[in-house]
């Protein structure tokens, strides 16, 4: 089996990021809840996009027979002889 330089590149980076060597840092609650707080927004709105991307092609359809509809009944009125309306 041959190895070629990409495996090699690809099988050290994977290595030297496998490692874990303490970092010897605090983090502090104002720090974590800002933590919290930014992944909390970020699934929201990958959710809402989501919801967005869904009902998007729903809500057209809605509007063209809502105005289909509209255009029915203002030529349905237009139709309709003078002695119909003034009763």
């Amino acid at each position: 089996m041959k190895i070629n330089t990409r495996q090699i590149q690809a099988l050290a980076t994977f290595a030297l990021l496998s490692i874990s060597i303490a970092a010897h840092a605090y983090v502090g609650p104002g720090s974590a809840l800002g933590v919290i707080g930014s992944i909390i927004a970020t699934i929201a709105v990958v959710i809402l996009a989501i919801f967005g991307l869904i009902l998007y092609p729903f809500k057209l359809i809605k509007q063209r027979l809502n105005k289909k509809k509209d255009n029915r009944q203002a030529n349905q009125e237009d139709t309709d002889s003078p002695e119909e309306q003034e009763q």
